[in-house]
């Protein structure tokens, strides 16, 4: 069986080698690690390259200048077999 620490670190070589093709995922992040009978789920979040506007905190500091965005996270659980540490899937998480 392979450890949460090994899942990890194939979880985030396999999600590079998937994405890839997609760009690149700023400011991945490990966000949960779980073990269940369908094998090691890891979460990992990153900013989607995409952004959302926000209000400024102020009416004082929003005068004419662009208004503040803020990046998109998504996330992706990457499932691992934890005998062998082979990739099962990647979902979609929210």
């Amino acid at each position: 069986m392979i450890t949460a620490k090994e899942a990890v670190a194939k979880a985030f070589e396999y999600f590079d080698d998937l994405m890839s093709a997609h760009g690149t995922q700023s400011h991945k992040l490990l966000e949960e690690v779980t073990l269940d009978h369908d094998g090691w789920k890891i979460t990992i979040g990153f900013d989607a390259g995409r952004y959302k506007t926000t209000q400024p905190s102020s009416i004082l500091t929003s005068g004419f200048h662009e208004k503040p965005k803020e990046p998109l996270r998504e996330y992706r659980t990457i499932v691992i077999n934890q005998n062998n540490g082979d990739f099962i899937e990647m979902l979609r998480s929210n």
